[in-house]
């Protein structure tokens, strides 16, 4: 466990990214309730602030982050807190992460080997 509040679910898909300083196309790696995993051949600084506008597979419009502030860099990868965002788009948010969560824990059970029974002869 890496004692994060809310679970990540990992992500392939586009985001775009603005600030004062540039504007441009991330990678969305990861994501959760309160943040993201993003890659960029340009990554912002770490406490930069940026809006985020995030492309969810099977949802439309993009989603909107109106606030996030980047909380470390590695690379080209960086991860982002969640600051401002608006209720609707919380609220999309959260149903897109529970209908992943739910469809990994189905996956994951799914795709366990059964165990054979042992006999002792």
């Amino acid at each position: 466990m890496d004692g994060r509040q809310f679970p990540r679910i990992p992500l392939d898909s586009l985001a775009m990214l603005e600030s004062e300083e540039h504007s441009g196309q991330s990678v969305l790696r990861d994501l959760s309730q309160s943040g993201a995993k993003l890659s960029s051949a340009h990554p912002p600084q770490p406490l930069e602030y940026v809006a985020l506008s995030l492309s969810l597979p099977l949802r439309e419009p993009s989603l909107q982050i109106v606030l996030a502030a980047v909380r470390w860099v590695q690379g080209r990868n960086f991860g982002v807190e969640f600051i401002e965002i608006t209720h609707s788009e919380q609220s999309r948010l959260k149903e897109f992460l529970d209908i992943q969560v739910h469809t990994q824990h189905i996956a994951t059970s799914t795709d366990r080997p059964k165990r054979e029974s042992m006999s002792v002869e």
